[in-house]
């Protein structure tokens, strides 16, 4: 460039130095002189395309200012503008919390790893329609980044650098050190567009800084390469890139990540805007139970924002939102059964929020079917022993070649299958529980430790560690009577000695279901509730008390227990004559008592099952079909509404009369002998 054409480009460079001109430059004005003067600029800086005006300064370090007389409009992300992660064949791969206050997408065939649901302000789309309509958007996008013509330099260092709106093209990798500051100059509408041929690489502790009005949802990074964000470092706009996109650990960007590769992400926050993404909050938590199907679903939101949409049970509702943040919606009527529930609210940069919560409309949760087995109250594969007095109000079974001993006849309510073809089948069912027990879906956070002091509302608990409970355990039914606990156990189960398991508000402890993947132990004086399902030996101390059944393949090891479904003693039977008695006629009626609260009596002889009811007065008879002269064992069986089993046992010998031997005249003496009588 010659001395005068120097000399004139810097006239012109101090003319352009002016508001006045800058300010009509800006908004698209024509000016009187510069208009004309602009060709001329062009040539004498070597400038071409479609540049306006612009000007290189040197102001204590780099300063780059782009003007452009037509203001051009937002890159068109059109199915994508609802993602802030897109990622290509290589997925989203996230390691800690990271909070994204938008959707998430991957091409088909790919995967999101690491992200928490509840962490995602909007949805995952993990190679759906709607995540491959991103991707198509998002080519598209990029394709009309590349297309924009430049309004100027960017470097390829630009730390230090201030930008005012426009189209910058960096002519290698850039690698951005310190602060990079995009000034808005005051317009909401201005627009950055960043075109980078190769990688962008952002140090740790880097920032990208928007001041005057510059908003990131009006900044587009082209990037035809790679880009890694630095740890801890602040990054602003959004960025569609040709290469992997990886976010140093707790590095914040307020924007877009959209890669045609893999998303690489550490405990970072991605939001639209500068601002963090409002807290959403529903009334209940995680999981809530209510037995009225048009219960009001509401919450909280903070800061406050316009309104809160809901989805349940194919639902949509919308609630505005009060001065306080507080909404509710209230859903048409929603069957029993359990419900997902969402709600999502966006503030005024679009960055979403959302909560979850499993709703439970009366009783969801279904009883484990124990089939055969549901009778017992102790079955153990591997036999049973006792010692001291047990009380079982219930049937006693063992697997076949194996024992029942130490248990008084007179203490169990039901009936003893030592190995018999009924225990077998008791035991295969038992298995079948087991099983189904363990493959429900859980309801709740994986618990671990001492369940000492927690209480748990019905669901399906999960844990995969061994756990103990030196204290008290509290299982609240919520004045549910149908309500089911099922807590899925990956190893042993300890109940400290004098521990218990409290049952409240409804809860029955035919209705709690211990999976156990192990043993189980209950400690000396414990007051446990619920059915023990364990793949190892079952123990119970000295005087512990089991409400509920204790079922295993393995041994079973009592030690005066009581074990019952309830806190209730279990009911009583009598047979008319007691343990032993004799009647001569084949068709001889069979009665006895009954406990005031139970109406039915099974009773079985010979073959026969026979029920009968109770009269006011709590007498009960059934008649058995013809029975042959002999002895016959009567069982009499009633089951109280707990489940508990009560029984009592008779010999009931059978017989025609027997004529008496006439003695005639014999009949007087009181010794009579055909020789001699001694005395």
């Amino acid at each position: 460039m010659s001395l005068s054409r120097q000399r004139c480009a810097t006239s012109w460079l101090r003319l352009l130095n002016t508001d006045w001109l800058l300010e009509m430059a800006m908004r698209g004005l024509p000016s009187r002189g510069a208009h004309r003067q602009q060709p001329a600029l062009r040539r004498s800086l070597g400038l071409g395309g479609s540049i306006a005006l612009a000007t290189t300064l040197l102001i204590g370090g780099p300063l780059s200012l782009a003007v452009t007389a037509a203001t051009t409009g937002p890159i068109t992300l059109g199915a994508a503008s609802g993602f802030l992660v897109l990622a290509g064949t290589g997925g989203i791969a996230n390691t800690g919390k990271t909070i994204i206050s938008g959707d998430i997408g991957a091409d088909p065939h790919a995967t999101i790893a690491g992200v928490n649901a509840t962490d995602v302000g909007g949805t995952s789309h993990a190679g759906d329609d709607q995540a491959s309509a991103a991707r198509t958007a998002v080519t598209a996008g990029y394709n009309e980044a590349v297309g924009r013509a430049s309004s100027g330099p960017l470097p390829v260092a630009p730390n230090g650098t201030t930008l005012l709106p426009g189209v910058y093209t960096a002519p290698d990798a850039v690698h951005l050190t310190g602060t990079l500051t995009l000034d808005g100059a005051n317009d909401p509408a201005a627009l950055f567009i960043l075109q980078v041929p190769a990688a962008l690489t952002t140090a740790a502790s880097s920032v990208v800084d928007l001041v005057n009005g510059a908003q990131a949802s009006h900044v587009f990074w082209q990037v035809n390469g790679a880009a890694t964000l630095g740890a801890n470092s602040t990054f602003a706009g959004t960025l569609l890139t040709a290469g992997a996109i990886t976010a140093g650990a707790s590095s914040r960007i307020a924007g877009r990540l959209l890669s045609t590769g893999t998303v690489t992400l550490s405990s970072n926050t991605i939001t639209f805007g500068s601002s963090p993404p409002p807290l959403l909050g529903i009334a209940g938590g995680g999981a809530a139970f209510t037995l009225q199907r048009t219960d009001p679903i509401s919450g909280t939101v903070s800061p406050a924002t316009s309104s809160v949409k809901v989805t349940v049970g194919g639902q949509m509702l919308t609630s505005p939102v009060d001065g306080h943040g507080g909404w509710s919606v209230t859903p048409s009527s929603l069957a029993n059964g359990r419900f997902a529930v969402r709600a999502v609210t966006a503030d005024s940069d679009g960055n979403l929020a959302s909560a979850v919560q499993s709703l439970t409309i009366g009783n969801y949760t279904p009883l484990v079917s124990l089939g055969a087995a549901s009778g017992f109250l102790a079955l153990g594969g591997g036999g049973i022993g006792n010692t001291s007095i047990t009380s079982v109000s219930g049937s006693v079974g063992s697997g076949p070649n194996t024992t029942i001993t130490g248990l008084s006849r007179r203490y169990v309510g039901g009936t003893l299958h030592a190995g018999d073809a009924v225990a077998v089948q008791a035991l295969k069912d038992l298995a079948n529980a087991f099983d189904n027990a363990a493959g429900r879906t859980p309801t709740d956070e994986v618990f671990a430790g001492d369940l000492n002091g927690r209480t748990f509302t019905a669901g399906v608990h999960p844990s995969t560690t061994a756990i103990a409970l030196t204290g008290v355990l509290t299982l609240d039914g919520q004045n549910d009577p149908n309500s089911v606990f099922i807590f899925q156990l990956g190893a042993a189960l300890t109940a400290a000695a004098n521990s218990t398991v409290n049952l409240i508000n409804g809860a029955q402890a035919s209705h709690v279901f211990w999976q156990v993947k192990g043993a189980a132990t209950l400690g000396a004086g414990a007051d446990f509730g619920g059915n023990l399902l364990a793949t190892g030996a079952i123990s119970a101390g000295a005087a512990a008390i089991l409400h509920g059944a204790v079922l295993t393949p393995a041994v079973i090891t009592l030690a005066g227990n009581t074990v019952t479904y309830n806190d209730a003693p279990p009911p009583t039977v009598t047979i008319t004559g007691g343990a032993k008695a004799f009647t001569i006629a084949p068709r001889a009626t069979i009665s006895g008592t009954l406990a005031a609260a139970t109406k039915t009596v099974l009773v079985t002889v010979n073959g026969q099952s026979l029920l009968g009811s109770t009269d006011s007065s709590g007498q009960w008879t059934v008649r058995p079909a013809f029975l042959r002269n002999g002895r016959y064992d009567v069982v009499a069986l009633v089951v109280d509404a707990a489940g508990n089993q009560g029984s009592a046992f008779q010999a009931l010998t059978v017989g025609n009369s027997t004529p008496p031997i006439n003695l005639g005249t014999t009949a007087t003496f009181s010794a009579l002998s055909a020789s001699t009588v001694a005395s």
